[in-house]
Formats: C-alpha cells, structure tokens, sequence
C-alpha cells in the first residue's frame, strides 16, 4: 500500500510539471526576453502578446508612442503588471487603462507626461502600485485617483508638481513626492500611510496640524529653504517612527536647532533605528552620544557645526550602530577617531565609511579598540599618509578576507610623495629593511634591529692570528637609503671568554676522571 501511494505521489509531481512546463511554451515576441508569465522588451514595438503573458516590460522603443491609446492596451489587456520606460509618452489617452481591468502594478518612468486628468485611472480598481517617476507633470486634476481604492504605493518623485490633489486613497501606504516644486501641503490625513518622502521641494514649512500619520514608519523632509520646527519632528507627532531622513543642500545648508535635535535623542531613545542627515548644520555633535539609543544606522554627510570650538569635548557613542557614514563631514570623523576609548567602543558596527573627511590614518590599534567587527571600509579621497605604522595592515586584512576596503581605486596614498597617487592596497608602504654587517674575514646581511645575541665570527681557519681579527669586529650598517652607521662591539670578546671557559672545564673533567 505504501508502494502504492508513492506512485501516485509521483505521478502527480510529473503531472504538474508536465502542465507547468506546457502553460509557459509560447513564442517568445521579438526583441524580447520570456521567463514564465513575463515578457521583458527593448527596442521594436509593442508586439501582440500571448494571454499566458501577465506581466510585459518594454523600454527604448523603436518609434515612441506619444499616446498610450485604447487600440494599443487591448493588446495588454491580459496584464497584471506593465512597466513602461522610456517609450516617449506625453498622454494617456482617458479610459485606455481600462481595458485592463485586472492591473496591479503600473510603472510608467522616464516619459513626459504632463498631465493626469480625472479619466486617467477608470475601471482601475485593482491598482495597488502606481509609479510615475521621472516624468513632467505640472498637474493632477482633482479626483484623479478617486477610482483607486486599493492602492498602496504611490510615487511622483522627480515631475514638477506645485500642488497635490484634494484626494489621495486613504489605503496608501507608502507615498514619495521627492524632488518637486510643491510650495505648500495640503493635509494629510492617511490612516494607513508608513512612508512619506517630501524632501528635495520648495516646501518652506509644515504646520503640525497639517500631518496627521500615527502609523508613519519612514519620514523624509528638508529643502534649499526649508524650516524645521519641533512640533513636526517628535516623538509625540511620530510616534512609531523608525526612520528619519533630513536633507539640505550644500548652498543652503538644514539648521537643526537645540529643540529639534533634543527630540531626534527622545525619539532615539524610544522609535528610531535610522537617522539620516544630508547637508545639515548642528550645534553639536552631542546628537551622537547616546548610551542608550535603538540607533542601528546612522548617516550624517556633507554636515557642519555652527561652532568648531564644541567638537573638543564631544564623544561618538553609540552602542549599537552597524552602519556609519561620516562621509564628507570631517569635524565628525575626527570627532569619532578621537573619542575616549574603550567607553565609546561600537562592537556591533559592520560599515564604516569616511569619505572626504580628511583622514590621514586608520590605526589596526583604533580598530580593535573601538571597531573590532567592522566588514567595510571606506577611506576614499583623504590625504592618507602611507607609513608603515599608519596603514600598512589594511593591504593584510583584505587578503585575509577580514575587511572589504570600498572604492578601493579611489583610496590613494597622499604621503610619501613617491607614493603619491597609489592605491593604499598596491602601495609597498613598510618593505622590509636589511642590514649589511660586514667583518674582515666575513660578511652577513641580517635585520636592521636591536640585537639581544651576540655575533657569532666564523673563520675560514683556525689560526690565532685570523682568531683574533673576530675578537672585536667592527659593524657597519648599509640601510635602503644608502646611509652608513659604523659600531664596535665587545660580543667578540665575550665568545672567546666563554668557549674558553668551555675548555678548561672539559680538561679538568679528563684529568680528574
């Protein structure tokens, strides 16, 4: 009976494979590339497709389409996933995404179109991604996504919208705006919304009670004129925030006043695992010295102090961090380098990175102090001082596999200036110096190093007039630079003195026996 099950087991398991295999046999359309139920193109037209085809991709049309139009989506209308990129649209044509009654995921990228009317999305009920990035969009009639109940993502980063819709689906989970000209924001109110990405707008300033998003996990805010208040960033406004990204610019840089960085520390302490800083002004590094924060991943780039004279007595602590990135900020890393050891070590930290910060060493002893588990380094464009002290255990651990040192190409010695230029993992920064000892009867080359044993003289014959050349031979020193060190020593005298007393006591023995 046993026998009996197994059999049909197996003949089911042949069966299915039998099916699966005969479900996905169709012609492959030109210019395209089948796996399953996806076809991916690039180049051609948008060709007939097979009904087993549910997901289709095309990019970099032959002839762009300008109108995405309903002749053209009754051929997709077999479809749960379209990516559009680069095809040279500029409108979609009101109802042609209605044909495809059962979309899920609609990506339409590096296209120019420039307005989404009221009509756009009918009969797109089941739409749950929707991403229109890298577009031009100036505008979005209102109710334009009324008929999206079930949508969960939406991205419009990188178009250039001044205002938003009166209506967004409250089902939206995950919301990207980056990169716009929005002036203003209208209120949020989205129940379930986790993410929200405003940065990089002309947004001056959010009013507290513009936002209201107690499930928000990921926040991202901050442009060239943008004003921070506390009643925004807090841990009363986020409470379950666990990502917090904050963005100026190099011209104008985010001022993150006493108040707002006091609740950065609260919401450390509590929430946050993600703290992103870029192109921000702080009072103090003291922003970094939390014994008791989640902080997991800390990114504080291109970031400035409005005093330089504070830096002396701060401290970088943060127990559990596994990813630091310093890079561009030097006040920072020299901050980090500096701090009181080992109260300050970070045993769980993985990545480190410093970037443009002007290091000019990364000691092994620093290492195994303070950031023992590290797997990834990154030191690139600093003036590294290649010494055989400084930096000479980095080309070991990486052929070791213990460390992964990235940008490699771009991590260059700065000193000596014969090692100007040079990859630190291909520059011979410490060779190894030798010594030339040279005697009248012989010469040995042996480690240019204190010696703690004495010279052993060996003489081609045992005459005592060669026997007492050995006695005190005089050392010269040759090193790699060509200079010359001249030593006498007594080791000579002391040999003979002890194969001396050697003898007399063999002799004595003999005599005695």
């Amino acid at each position: 009976m046993y026998q009996a099950s197994m059999k049909r087991i197996a003949i089911l398991i042949m069966w299915c494979i039998l099916h699966t295999t005969q479900a996905f046999n169709y012609d492959c359309p030109q210019h395209c590339n089948c796996d399953g139920p996806t076809a991916k193109c690039e180049g051609g037209i948008i060709p007939s497709l097979n009904p087993r085809i549910t997901a289709f991709e095309i990019e970099d049309m032959d002839t762009p389409i300008t109108t995405l139009t309903s002749d053209i989506t009754q051929q997709l209308k077999n479809l749960v996933s379209l990516r559009l990129n680069s095809i040279g649209l500029t409108r979609v044509e009101a109802g042609a995404l209605a044909v495809i009654d059962r979309l899920l995921d609609l990506y339409i990228n590096n296209n120019n179109i420039n307005m989404l009317t009221k009509d756009t999305f009918l009969n797109c009920s089941s739409l749950t991604h929707l991403n229109l990035d890298h577009n031009n969009i100036h505008i979005i009639q209102n109710d334009t996504f009324m008929p999206l109940e079930q949508l969960q993502i939406l991205s419009l980063a990188h178009n250039a919208l001044k205002v938003l819709p009166n209506y967004m689906p409250r089902s939206i989970q995950n919301l990207n705006i980056e990169d716009n000209n929005l002036s203003t924001i209208t209120q949020l109110f989205l129940d379930h919304l986790e993410s929200l990405n405003l940065c990089h707008n002309s947004i001056i300033h959010i009013d507290a009670d513009q936002i209201s998003l107690n499930e928000l996990r990921s926040l991202c805010l901050g442009g060239p004129n943008f004003t921070l208040s506390d009643s925004i960033v807090s841990p009363s406004k986020f409470p379950q925030l666990k990502q917090l990204t904050l963005m100026g610019s190099q011209q104008s840089p985010l001022l993150i006043n006493p108040d707002v960085q006091s609740n950065i520390k609260t919401m450390a302490r509590t929430s946050l695992h993600k703290l992103h800083l870029q192109s921000c002004n702080l009072l103090s590094a003291d922003l970094f010295n939390l014994t008791n924060s989640k902080l997991t991943d800390v990114k504080a780039t291109d970031t400035t102090f409005t005093t330089r004279r504070v830096m002396k007595r701060s401290v970088i602590n943060l127990p559990y961090i596994a990813i630091l990135d310093f890079s561009g900020s030097p006040l920072l890393a020299q901050t980090f380098l500096h701090s009181p050891r080992p109260s300050s070590a970070m045993p769980h930290l993985r990545i480190l990175k410093m970037s443009r910060c002007g290091v000019t060493a990364f000691y092994e002893s620093f290492l195994l102090q303070q950031v023992p588990n590290i797997t990834h380094l990154d030191l690139s464009y600093n003036p590294l001082e290649c010494t055989c002290y400084g930096m000479t255990w980095i080309p070991d651990y990486v052929r070791e596999g213990k460390l992964n040192l990235l940008q490699e190409l771009n991590t260059t010695c700065s000193k000596p200036s014969h090692l100007s230029a040079i990859p630190v993992l291909t520059a011979t920064m410490c060779p190894i110096t030798r010594a030339i000892h040279t005697t009248t009867t012989t010469t040995s080359i042996t480690n240019e190093l204190p010696q703690t044993t004495p010279h052993l003289c060996v003489t081609s014959s045992g005459s005592s007039n060669e026997a007492s050349k050995c006695k005190n031979p005089s050392t010269t020193t040759i090193g790699l630079d060509g200079t010359h060190e001249e030593s006498s020593t007594d080791n000579g005298q002391q040999l003979s003195g002890i194969m001396t007393g050697v003898v007399i006591s063999y002799v004595l023995v003999l005599i005695l026996n």
